[in-house]
């Protein structure tokens, strides 16, 4: 085998593995998802967003308060909020 054969199958050896890998499904962050086409309108109406409780706040993850008086927290892979000079 000569050398330009060699190179030519290490490339295409590398190109089939980064198709293989392009193709297996990506990593699920979430930890449950919640389909709102089983519920009633009023129960979709309870999961409104009012807005974000800051005082729950981590640095990986944000609360949420909802209409319906619960809340539901977003978890991140990485830091989301940092803290200035100030403290905040």
């Amino acid at each position: 085998m000569t050398r330009k054969n060699t190179f030519k199958q290490l490339i295409a050896l590398f190109l089939c593995v980064t198709m293989i890998a392009q193709i297996l499904p990506a990593r699920v962050h979430a930890a449950e998802v919640i389909s709102t086409s089983d519920m009633t309108a009023a129960e979709q109406e309870s999961l409104e967003v009012l807005g974000e409780d800051i005082t729950r706040r981590t640095e990986d993850t944000k609360h949420f308060r909802l209409k319906g008086g619960g809340y539901v927290m977003m978890k991140y892979g990485n830091a989301v909020h940092y803290q200035d000079s100030t403290g905040q």
